[in-house]
């Protein structure tokens, strides 16, 4: 799973698959793209976005259509994946954090960080209004309650 690849936005292909797929959402395209899929325009053309022209396909499926090497970019992937599960690991410890104490976000990133900030040159309030979204999305993301349940709204 390439889980770690930031999603800024869908591409216009992305839309023209989608389009032909009207029981898929935007937000399930851009899981798969996270979970490392992959639009592949079959005609080699990227300018032809016609809906019969494309196909979603694994990442590394993808790669050997076009001949680029799976071994060389396995270890980035690898890589990205541990980020992920890392982030991901963070994010659970704050939601159960904030969960059982109901501390406020300030308090519960320093605790996460071990009271030593990623970035000195931030207030704490700056590191824990990222935390708390990054939590938010990820309890979105793993279909659990938000705000964290026994915490005060």
């Amino acid at each position: 799973m390439n889980s770690n690849v930031r999603i800024k936005g869908l591409q216009s292909y992305h839309y023209a698959w989608l389009s032909s797929h009207p029981e898929r959402t935007e937000a399930w395209m851009r899981e798969r793209l996270r979970d490392g899929f992959h639009v592949h325009h079959m005609d080699g053309n990227h300018s032809n976005d016609e809906p019969t022209n494309l196909v979603l396909i694994d990442g590394i499926d993808h790669m050997r259509i076009h001949g680029m090497s799976v071994e060389r970019n396995i270890d980035r992937w690898n890589s990205l994946a541990g980020k992920r599960a890392e982030a991901d690991a963070e994010c659970q410890r704050a939601y159960d954090l904030k969960a059982e104490s109901g501390l406020p976000w300030v308090e519960v990133a320093k605790i996460v960080y071990g009271n030593q900030k990623p970035r000195d040159d931030r207030p704490w309030h700056d590191i824990a209004q990222p935390l708390a979204n990054r939590t938010r999305k990820y309890a979105k993301r793993k279909g659990i309650a938000w705000p964290p349940i026994g915490a005060p709204k």
